[in-house]
Protein backbone atom coordinates (compact mmCIF):
# COMPACT_ATOMS: atom_id res chain seq x y z
CA UNK A 1 0.00 0.00 0.00
CA UNK A 2 1.42 3.37 -1.10
CA UNK A 3 0.18 6.95 -0.66
CA UNK A 4 0.14 9.17 -3.76
CA UNK A 5 -0.54 12.87 -4.36
CA UNK A 6 -3.16 13.30 -7.11
CA UNK A 7 -3.76 16.54 -9.05
CA UNK A 8 -7.49 17.09 -9.57
CA UNK A 9 -9.25 19.68 -11.78
CA UNK A 10 -10.95 21.56 -8.94
CA UNK A 11 -10.76 25.29 -8.16
CA UNK A 12 -9.79 24.96 -4.47
CA UNK A 13 -6.41 23.41 -3.77
CA UNK A 14 -6.28 20.56 -6.24
CA UNK A 15 -3.69 18.22 -4.73
CA UNK A 16 -5.11 15.41 -2.60
CA UNK A 17 -3.59 12.22 -1.18
CA UNK A 18 -4.97 8.76 -1.93
CA UNK A 19 -4.03 5.12 -1.35
CA UNK A 20 -3.06 2.70 -4.11
CA UNK A 21 -2.23 -0.98 -3.83
CA UNK A 22 -0.67 -0.84 -7.31
CA UNK A 23 2.60 1.01 -8.00
CA UNK A 24 1.91 4.18 -10.02
CA UNK A 25 4.03 6.45 -12.21
CA UNK A 26 3.99 10.23 -12.30
CA UNK A 27 1.49 11.40 -14.95
CA UNK A 28 -0.82 8.37 -14.95
CA UNK A 29 -4.56 9.00 -15.20
CA UNK A 30 -6.60 7.77 -12.25
CA UNK A 31 -10.16 8.09 -10.96
CA UNK A 32 -10.61 9.03 -7.32
CA UNK A 33 -13.53 9.89 -5.03
CA UNK A 34 -13.85 13.48 -3.80
CA UNK A 35 -16.81 14.02 -1.47
CA UNK A 36 -19.75 12.57 -3.41
CA UNK A 37 -18.07 12.89 -6.83
CA UNK A 38 -15.63 10.74 -8.79
CA UNK A 39 -12.99 12.77 -10.64
CA UNK A 40 -10.19 12.04 -13.09
CA UNK A 41 -6.79 13.27 -12.02
CA UNK A 42 -3.07 12.95 -12.65
CA UNK A 43 -0.57 11.22 -10.38
CA UNK A 44 2.07 13.69 -9.16
CA UNK A 45 4.10 11.16 -7.23
CA UNK A 46 4.35 9.62 -3.81
CA UNK A 47 2.76 11.68 -1.06
CA UNK A 48 5.06 14.36 0.31
CA UNK A 49 3.29 14.57 3.65
CA UNK A 50 0.78 12.51 5.60
CA UNK A 51 -1.38 14.06 8.28
CA UNK A 52 -2.21 12.25 11.49
CA UNK A 53 -5.84 11.37 12.09
CA UNK A 54 -6.80 11.64 8.41
CA UNK A 55 -8.51 8.64 6.84
CA UNK A 56 -7.25 8.48 3.27
CA UNK A 57 -9.45 7.03 0.54
CA UNK A 58 -8.40 4.61 -2.17
CA UNK A 59 -7.95 5.25 -5.87
CA UNK A 60 -10.93 3.66 -7.63
CA UNK A 61 -9.56 3.20 -11.16
CA UNK A 62 -6.27 3.33 -13.06
CA UNK A 63 -6.71 4.17 -16.75
CA UNK A 64 -3.57 2.73 -18.33
CA UNK A 65 -0.07 1.59 -17.48
CA UNK A 66 1.80 4.33 -19.35
CA UNK A 67 1.49 7.96 -18.13
CA UNK A 68 -0.55 10.35 -20.27
CA UNK A 69 0.64 13.56 -18.61
CA UNK A 70 4.36 13.96 -19.20
CA UNK A 71 6.71 15.24 -16.52
CA UNK A 72 7.39 18.52 -18.44
CA UNK A 73 3.62 19.05 -18.78
CA UNK A 74 3.04 18.64 -15.03
CA UNK A 75 5.98 20.94 -14.30
CA UNK A 76 4.37 23.52 -16.60
CA UNK A 77 1.07 23.32 -14.68
CA UNK A 78 2.82 23.54 -11.30
CA UNK A 79 5.03 26.47 -12.35
CA UNK A 80 2.12 28.29 -14.02
CA UNK A 81 0.00 27.94 -10.88
CA UNK A 82 2.83 29.27 -8.73
CA UNK A 83 3.66 32.18 -11.06
CA UNK A 84 0.06 33.40 -11.42
CA UNK A 85 -0.79 32.63 -7.77
CA UNK A 86 -3.48 30.11 -8.66
CA UNK A 87 -4.24 26.81 -6.92
CA UNK A 88 -2.79 23.93 -8.98
CA UNK A 89 -6.27 22.44 -9.39
CA UNK A 90 -7.59 25.68 -10.89
CA UNK A 91 -4.68 25.86 -13.34
CA UNK A 92 -5.20 22.20 -14.28
CA UNK A 93 -8.95 22.55 -14.78
CA UNK A 94 -8.52 25.70 -16.86
CA UNK A 95 -6.22 24.18 -19.46
CA UNK A 96 -7.41 20.57 -19.85
CA UNK A 97 -10.70 19.39 -21.32
CA UNK A 98 -12.55 17.02 -18.99
CA UNK A 99 -14.31 15.21 -21.83
CA UNK A 100 -11.02 14.70 -23.70
CA UNK A 101 -8.85 13.62 -20.79
CA UNK A 102 -11.49 11.16 -19.57
CA UNK A 103 -11.91 9.62 -23.02
CA UNK A 104 -10.37 6.40 -24.27
CA UNK A 105 -7.32 6.78 -26.54
CA UNK A 106 -8.42 7.19 -30.17
CA UNK A 107 -5.36 8.24 -32.21
CA UNK A 108 -5.86 8.48 -35.97
CA UNK A 109 -2.99 7.46 -38.28
CA UNK A 110 -1.54 10.34 -40.21
CA UNK A 111 -2.94 10.64 -43.74
CA UNK A 112 -0.29 11.22 -46.37
CA UNK A 113 -1.05 13.49 -49.33
CA UNK A 114 -0.29 12.49 -52.91
CA UNK A 115 2.21 15.31 -53.28
CA UNK A 116 3.72 18.17 -51.33
CA UNK A 117 4.60 21.69 -52.37
CA UNK A 118 8.24 22.75 -52.36
CA UNK A 119 9.36 26.33 -51.96
CA UNK A 120 12.88 27.70 -51.81
CA UNK A 121 13.70 30.33 -49.22
CA UNK A 122 15.10 33.64 -50.40
CA UNK A 123 18.40 34.98 -49.05
CA UNK A 124 16.84 36.87 -46.12
CA UNK A 125 14.71 33.90 -45.09
CA UNK A 126 17.65 31.52 -45.45
CA UNK A 127 19.77 33.68 -43.14
CA UNK A 128 17.11 33.63 -40.41
CA UNK A 129 16.49 29.90 -40.91
CA UNK A 130 20.17 29.04 -40.51
CA UNK A 131 20.55 31.24 -37.42
CA UNK A 132 17.64 29.50 -35.68
CA UNK A 133 18.69 26.04 -36.86
CA UNK A 134 22.11 26.58 -35.27
CA UNK A 135 20.38 26.66 -31.87
CA UNK A 136 18.35 23.48 -32.42
CA UNK A 137 18.50 20.78 -29.76
CA UNK A 138 18.56 23.21 -26.86
CA UNK A 139 16.32 25.83 -25.29
CA UNK A 140 16.36 29.14 -27.10
CA UNK A 141 13.81 31.83 -27.88
CA UNK A 142 13.82 33.60 -31.25
CA UNK A 143 11.75 36.66 -32.11
CA UNK A 144 11.19 37.08 -35.86
CA UNK A 145 10.20 40.67 -36.59
CA UNK A 146 9.10 40.47 -40.21
CA UNK A 147 6.83 42.74 -42.20
CA UNK A 148 3.54 41.30 -43.42
CA UNK A 149 4.19 38.98 -46.36
CA UNK A 150 7.91 38.62 -45.63
CA UNK A 151 7.63 34.82 -45.49
CA UNK A 152 7.86 34.07 -41.78
CA UNK A 153 5.60 31.03 -42.21
CA UNK A 154 7.96 29.49 -44.74
CA UNK A 155 10.78 29.70 -42.22
CA UNK A 156 8.57 28.00 -39.62
CA UNK A 157 7.79 25.19 -42.07
CA UNK A 158 11.43 24.55 -42.99
CA UNK A 159 12.41 24.43 -39.32
CA UNK A 160 9.45 22.12 -38.61
CA UNK A 161 10.70 19.75 -41.33
CA UNK A 162 14.07 19.53 -39.59
CA UNK A 163 12.47 18.85 -36.20
CA UNK A 164 10.22 16.13 -37.66
CA UNK A 165 13.20 14.55 -39.43
CA UNK A 166 14.97 14.39 -36.05
CA UNK A 167 12.03 12.42 -34.63
CA UNK A 168 10.56 15.27 -32.59
CA UNK A 169 7.19 17.06 -32.55
CA UNK A 170 6.04 20.58 -33.38
CA UNK A 171 3.40 22.77 -31.72
CA UNK A 172 2.12 25.59 -33.95
CA UNK A 173 0.00 28.16 -32.09
CA UNK A 174 -2.22 30.77 -33.72
CA UNK A 175 -4.13 33.56 -31.93
CA UNK A 176 -7.56 32.94 -33.44
CA UNK A 177 -9.55 29.80 -34.23
CA UNK A 178 -10.50 31.47 -37.52
CA UNK A 179 -6.89 31.14 -38.68
CA UNK A 180 -6.63 27.38 -38.23
CA UNK A 181 -8.40 26.17 -41.44
CA UNK A 182 -6.19 28.24 -43.73
CA UNK A 183 -3.04 27.42 -41.75
CA UNK A 184 -3.85 23.69 -41.66
CA UNK A 185 -4.36 23.64 -45.42
CA UNK A 186 -1.18 25.58 -46.13
CA UNK A 187 1.11 23.61 -43.82
CA UNK A 188 -0.38 20.24 -44.78
CA UNK A 189 0.42 20.91 -48.45
CA UNK A 190 3.99 21.86 -47.56
CA UNK A 191 4.64 18.90 -45.24
CA UNK A 192 2.88 16.31 -47.38
CA UNK A 193 0.44 15.01 -44.77
CA UNK A 194 -2.78 16.18 -43.13
CA UNK A 195 -1.96 18.19 -40.02
CA UNK A 196 -4.64 18.06 -37.28
CA UNK A 197 -5.91 21.13 -35.45
CA UNK A 198 -7.11 21.37 -31.87
CA UNK A 199 -9.51 24.01 -30.56
CA UNK A 200 -12.87 24.45 -28.85
CA UNK A 201 -14.99 24.81 -32.01
CA UNK A 202 -14.25 21.30 -33.23
CA UNK A 203 -16.75 18.55 -32.55
CA UNK A 204 -15.94 16.43 -29.46
CA UNK A 205 -14.95 13.55 -31.75
CA UNK A 206 -12.48 15.64 -33.75
CA UNK A 207 -11.00 17.17 -30.60
CA UNK A 208 -10.39 13.76 -29.10
CA UNK A 209 -8.82 12.45 -32.31
CA UNK A 210 -6.47 15.44 -32.57
CA UNK A 211 -5.57 15.24 -28.87
CA UNK A 212 -4.76 11.54 -28.87
CA UNK A 213 -3.05 11.60 -32.27
CA UNK A 214 -0.53 14.16 -31.00
CA UNK A 215 -0.28 12.73 -27.48
CA UNK A 216 0.38 9.20 -28.77
CA UNK A 217 2.76 10.28 -31.52
CA UNK A 218 0.64 9.40 -34.56
CA UNK A 219 1.14 12.92 -35.91
CA UNK A 220 4.27 15.01 -35.34
CA UNK A 221 2.55 18.40 -35.75
CA UNK A 222 -0.42 20.03 -34.03
CA UNK A 223 -1.93 23.40 -34.93
CA UNK A 224 -4.31 25.24 -32.65
CA UNK A 225 -5.24 28.18 -30.50
CA UNK A 226 -4.49 28.53 -26.76
CA UNK A 227 -5.65 25.06 -25.72
CA UNK A 228 -3.23 23.32 -28.12
CA UNK A 229 -0.25 24.21 -25.92
CA UNK A 230 -1.71 22.01 -23.18
CA UNK A 231 -1.92 18.78 -25.16
CA UNK A 232 0.65 16.59 -23.38
CA UNK A 233 3.14 14.86 -25.66
CA UNK A 234 6.63 13.43 -25.47
CA UNK A 235 9.61 14.85 -27.34
CA UNK A 236 8.34 18.29 -28.38
CA UNK A 237 11.26 20.02 -30.09
CA UNK A 238 9.73 23.20 -31.52
CA UNK A 239 7.01 25.60 -30.34
CA UNK A 240 5.87 28.32 -32.76
CA UNK A 241 3.78 31.27 -31.54
CA UNK A 242 2.50 33.07 -34.63
CA UNK A 243 1.34 36.70 -34.31
CA UNK A 244 2.79 36.72 -30.80
CA UNK A 245 1.57 40.27 -30.12
CA UNK A 246 -2.12 39.35 -30.28
CA UNK A 247 -4.19 40.07 -27.17
CA UNK A 248 -6.22 36.90 -27.72
CA UNK A 249 -3.28 34.93 -26.33
CA UNK A 250 -4.21 36.36 -22.93
CA UNK A 251 -6.61 34.31 -20.86
CA UNK A 252 -8.55 36.88 -18.84
CA UNK A 253 -10.75 34.64 -16.72
CA UNK A 254 -9.36 32.36 -14.03
CA UNK A 255 -6.88 30.84 -14.38
CA UNK A 256 -5.36 33.95 -15.97
CA UNK A 257 -2.24 33.52 -18.06
CA UNK A 258 -0.40 34.87 -21.10
CA UNK A 259 0.03 31.97 -23.53
CA UNK A 260 3.08 33.49 -25.21
CA UNK A 261 4.92 33.50 -21.90
CA UNK A 262 3.69 30.00 -21.06
CA UNK A 263 5.03 28.78 -24.41
CA UNK A 264 8.44 30.20 -23.51
CA UNK A 265 8.22 28.58 -20.06
CA UNK A 266 7.24 25.23 -21.59
CA UNK A 267 10.14 25.48 -24.03
CA UNK A 268 12.56 26.04 -21.16
CA UNK A 269 11.21 22.97 -19.36
CA UNK A 270 11.37 20.86 -22.54
CA UNK A 271 14.71 22.17 -23.72
CA UNK A 272 13.00 23.08 -27.00
CA UNK A 273 13.30 25.92 -29.50
CA UNK A 274 10.60 28.60 -29.22
CA UNK A 275 9.85 30.97 -32.10
CA UNK A 276 7.78 34.12 -31.68
CA UNK A 277 6.73 35.75 -34.93
CA UNK A 278 5.07 39.09 -35.64
CA UNK A 279 5.01 42.07 -37.97
CA UNK A 280 4.33 44.25 -34.90
CA UNK A 281 6.01 42.58 -31.91
CA UNK A 282 4.75 43.27 -28.41
CA UNK A 283 6.70 45.68 -26.24
CA UNK A 284 7.51 42.87 -23.83
CA UNK A 285 9.05 40.70 -26.54
CA UNK A 286 11.03 43.57 -28.05
CA UNK A 287 12.38 44.44 -24.61
CA UNK A 288 13.40 40.82 -24.02
CA UNK A 289 15.11 40.79 -27.42
CA UNK A 290 16.99 44.03 -26.78
CA UNK A 291 18.17 42.84 -23.36
CA UNK A 292 19.45 39.58 -24.82
CA UNK A 293 16.85 37.24 -23.38
CA UNK A 294 15.49 36.52 -26.88
CA UNK A 295 17.39 36.48 -30.17
CA UNK A 296 16.03 39.02 -32.66
CA UNK A 297 15.77 38.38 -36.40
CA UNK A 298 14.42 40.92 -38.90
CA UNK A 299 12.76 40.51 -42.30
CA UNK A 300 12.32 43.93 -43.86
CA UNK A 301 11.14 43.06 -47.36
CA UNK A 302 8.16 41.15 -48.70
CA UNK A 303 8.68 37.76 -50.29
CA UNK A 304 7.98 38.06 -54.06
CA UNK A 305 5.95 41.26 -53.56
CA UNK A 306 6.39 44.97 -52.93
CA UNK A 307 5.29 46.93 -49.90
CA UNK A 308 1.82 48.53 -50.17
CA UNK A 309 1.14 52.22 -50.52
CA UNK A 310 -0.53 53.47 -47.32
CA UNK A 311 -2.74 56.53 -47.40
CA UNK A 312 -4.48 58.27 -44.49
CA UNK A 313 -7.71 60.08 -45.31
CA UNK A 314 -8.67 62.92 -42.99
CA UNK A 315 -12.45 62.59 -42.69
CA UNK A 316 -12.69 66.17 -41.41
CA UNK A 317 -11.60 67.54 -44.77
CA UNK A 318 -14.08 65.60 -46.89
CA UNK A 319 -17.79 64.86 -47.08
CA UNK A 320 -18.03 61.13 -46.26
CA UNK A 321 -20.73 59.05 -47.90
CA UNK A 322 -23.41 58.24 -45.30
CA UNK A 323 -20.90 59.51 -42.68
CA UNK A 324 -18.90 56.29 -43.13
CA UNK A 325 -16.87 56.07 -46.36
CA UNK A 326 -14.76 58.75 -47.96
CA UNK A 327 -15.09 59.47 -51.67
CA UNK A 328 -11.44 58.47 -52.05
CA UNK A 329 -12.14 54.99 -50.66
CA UNK A 330 -15.31 54.66 -52.75
CA UNK A 331 -13.35 55.44 -55.93
CA UNK A 332 -10.71 52.85 -55.07
CA UNK A 333 -13.34 50.24 -54.21
CA UNK A 334 -15.16 50.82 -57.50
CA UNK A 335 -11.95 50.54 -59.50
CA UNK A 336 -10.90 47.39 -57.62
CA UNK A 337 -14.22 45.66 -58.27
CA UNK A 338 -14.21 46.67 -61.95
CA UNK A 339 -10.76 45.10 -62.36
CA UNK A 340 -12.12 41.83 -60.93
CA UNK A 341 -9.97 42.14 -57.79
CA UNK A 342 -10.99 41.97 -54.14
CA UNK A 343 -11.02 44.31 -51.14
CA UNK A 344 -11.14 43.88 -47.35
CA UNK A 345 -12.52 46.53 -45.00
CA UNK A 346 -11.92 46.42 -41.25
CA UNK A 347 -14.27 48.12 -38.80
CA UNK A 348 -13.90 47.11 -35.19
CA UNK A 349 -17.61 47.25 -34.39
CA UNK A 350 -20.31 44.61 -34.73
CA UNK A 351 -23.98 45.21 -35.43
CA UNK A 352 -25.63 48.04 -37.34
CA UNK A 353 -25.06 50.92 -34.90
CA UNK A 354 -22.81 50.76 -31.88
CA UNK A 355 -24.71 53.40 -29.88
CA UNK A 356 -28.36 54.23 -29.17
CA UNK A 357 -29.37 57.43 -27.45
CA UNK A 358 -32.65 58.59 -25.98
CA UNK A 359 -34.47 61.24 -28.02
CA UNK A 360 -36.19 62.53 -24.89
CA UNK A 361 -33.29 63.10 -22.50
CA UNK A 362 -30.29 62.64 -24.79
CA UNK A 363 -28.62 59.98 -22.66
CA UNK A 364 -26.95 56.88 -24.11
CA UNK A 365 -29.03 53.69 -23.79
CA UNK A 366 -27.25 51.22 -21.52
CA UNK A 367 -27.85 47.61 -20.59
CA UNK A 368 -29.84 47.60 -17.32
CA UNK A 369 -27.75 44.66 -16.07
CA UNK A 370 -24.21 45.92 -16.54
CA UNK A 371 -24.32 49.58 -17.69
CA UNK A 372 -22.67 48.85 -21.04
CA UNK A 373 -23.90 50.68 -24.16
CA UNK A 374 -26.28 48.58 -26.26
CA UNK A 375 -25.60 47.75 -29.92
CA UNK A 376 -28.46 47.71 -32.44
CA UNK A 377 -28.77 44.86 -34.95
CA UNK A 378 -31.00 45.96 -37.81
CA UNK A 379 -31.07 42.47 -39.38
CA UNK A 380 -32.88 41.07 -36.32
CA UNK A 381 -34.29 44.34 -34.97
CA UNK A 382 -32.82 43.76 -31.51
CA UNK A 383 -30.36 45.53 -29.28
CA UNK A 384 -27.64 43.50 -27.63
CA UNK A 385 -25.23 43.94 -24.76
CA UNK A 386 -21.82 42.60 -25.79
CA UNK A 387 -20.84 42.16 -22.14
CA UNK A 388 -23.61 39.96 -20.73
CA UNK A 389 -25.19 38.95 -24.10
CA UNK A 390 -28.67 40.15 -23.04
CA UNK A 391 -30.97 41.12 -25.91
CA UNK A 392 -33.89 43.57 -25.93
CA UNK A 393 -36.60 44.07 -28.56
CA UNK A 394 -37.64 47.48 -27.25
CA UNK A 395 -34.87 49.06 -25.18
CA UNK A 396 -35.80 51.52 -22.45
CA UNK A 397 -33.72 54.50 -21.40
CA UNK A 398 -32.28 53.72 -17.99
CA UNK A 399 -32.49 57.42 -17.08
CA UNK A 400 -36.02 58.50 -18.06
CA UNK A 401 -37.69 55.25 -19.15
CA UNK A 402 -38.46 56.44 -22.69
CA UNK A 403 -38.51 53.98 -25.59
CA UNK A 404 -37.90 56.67 -28.21
CA UNK A 405 -34.34 56.05 -29.39
CA UNK A 406 -32.08 56.95 -32.27
CA UNK A 407 -29.02 55.05 -33.44
CA UNK A 408 -25.57 56.48 -33.96
CA UNK A 409 -22.32 55.13 -35.41
CA UNK A 410 -21.63 52.25 -37.75
CA UNK A 411 -20.85 48.57 -37.37
CA UNK A 412 -20.25 45.75 -39.83
CA UNK A 413 -23.97 45.46 -40.73
CA UNK A 414 -24.31 49.09 -41.69
CA UNK A 415 -21.03 49.25 -43.62
CA UNK A 416 -22.00 46.13 -45.60
CA UNK A 417 -25.44 47.60 -46.34
CA UNK A 418 -24.01 50.93 -47.55
CA UNK A 419 -21.43 49.20 -49.76
CA UNK A 420 -24.03 46.93 -51.35
CA UNK A 421 -26.10 50.00 -52.22
CA UNK A 422 -23.11 51.90 -53.62
CA UNK A 423 -21.42 49.08 -55.55
CA UNK A 424 -24.50 47.06 -56.50
CA UNK A 425 -22.87 43.76 -55.52
CA UNK A 426 -23.24 41.42 -52.53
CA UNK A 427 -20.80 42.10 -49.68
CA UNK A 428 -19.61 39.44 -47.24
CA UNK A 429 -19.79 40.28 -43.52
CA UNK A 430 -17.39 38.45 -41.22
CA UNK A 431 -17.63 38.79 -37.44
CA UNK A 432 -18.30 36.56 -34.45
CA UNK A 433 -22.06 37.01 -34.90
CA UNK A 434 -22.06 35.66 -38.46
CA UNK A 435 -19.52 32.90 -37.73
CA UNK A 436 -21.51 30.39 -35.69
CA UNK A 437 -19.37 27.30 -36.33
CA UNK A 438 -15.99 26.24 -37.66
CA UNK A 439 -17.57 24.75 -40.80
CA UNK A 440 -19.41 28.00 -41.55
CA UNK A 441 -16.21 30.00 -41.11
CA UNK A 442 -14.34 27.68 -43.47
CA UNK A 443 -17.11 27.98 -46.07
CA UNK A 444 -17.17 31.78 -45.85
CA UNK A 445 -13.39 32.01 -46.28
CA UNK A 446 -13.50 29.55 -49.18
CA UNK A 447 -16.30 31.51 -50.86
CA UNK A 448 -14.29 34.71 -50.63
CA UNK A 449 -11.11 33.01 -51.84
CA UNK A 450 -13.06 31.55 -54.79
CA UNK A 451 -14.21 35.04 -55.81
CA UNK A 452 -17.91 34.67 -54.99
CA UNK A 453 -17.65 37.98 -53.11
CA UNK A 454 -15.50 40.90 -54.17
CA UNK A 455 -15.69 42.84 -50.90
CA UNK A 456 -15.29 41.56 -47.35
CA UNK A 457 -16.27 43.66 -44.32
CA UNK A 458 -15.40 42.42 -40.86
CA UNK A 459 -14.08 43.00 -37.38
CA UNK A 460 -10.64 41.91 -36.17
CA UNK A 461 -11.27 38.45 -37.64
CA UNK A 462 -10.25 39.83 -41.04
CA UNK A 463 -6.93 41.17 -39.67
CA UNK A 464 -5.52 37.87 -38.43
CA UNK A 465 -3.11 36.86 -41.16
CA UNK A 466 -5.59 35.56 -43.75
CA UNK A 467 -4.13 35.06 -47.22
CA UNK A 468 -6.17 35.93 -50.31
CA UNK A 469 -4.11 36.37 -53.51
CA UNK A 470 -6.73 38.54 -55.30
CA UNK A 471 -7.00 41.14 -52.52
CA UNK A 472 -5.36 44.36 -53.74
CA UNK A 473 -7.11 46.89 -51.51
CA UNK A 474 -7.63 47.05 -47.76
CA UNK A 475 -9.03 49.81 -45.58
CA UNK A 476 -9.49 50.48 -41.88
CA UNK A 477 -12.58 52.50 -40.99
CA UNK A 478 -12.82 54.68 -37.88
CA UNK A 479 -9.18 54.07 -37.08
CA UNK A 480 -9.26 56.61 -34.23
CA UNK A 481 -11.56 54.37 -32.19
CA UNK A 482 -8.99 51.57 -32.14
CA UNK A 483 -6.42 53.82 -30.49
CA UNK A 484 -8.74 54.26 -27.52
CA UNK A 485 -8.74 50.55 -26.64
CA UNK A 486 -6.60 49.71 -23.58
CA UNK A 487 -3.70 47.26 -23.73
CA UNK A 488 -4.34 46.01 -20.20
Amino acid sequence: MTYYDILLPVPAGGVYTYISHTPLQRGQRVKVPLASRVLTGAVLGKAKELKEGVKYREITEIFEDAPLFTDPFLKLIETMADYYVNPPGLAFSGVVSKSVTESDPCPVPVKMLKSKEELKLNDDQQEVYEAIKADSGKFSVHLIHGVTGSGKTEIYIELAKDVIAAGQKVLYLVPEISLTPQMVDRISKRLGFEVPSYHSRHTPKKRKEAFWSFAKGETPVLIGARSALFVPAENIGLIIVDEEHEQSYKQEEAPSYQLRDMAVLYGSILGATVILGSATPSLESMYNAKTGKYKLHRLTTRHAACMPVIETVDMRSCDPIDHIISERLYDELSATVQRGEQAILLINRKGYSHTLYCEKCGKTIHCPNCSVALTWYKSRNVTKCHYCASEYKIPHCTHCGSTQTRDYGAGTERVAEVLEQLLGIPVMKLDTDSVTSQSKLSKMLDDFRDGKFKVLVGTQLVAKGLHFPDVTLSAVLNLDNMFSLPDF
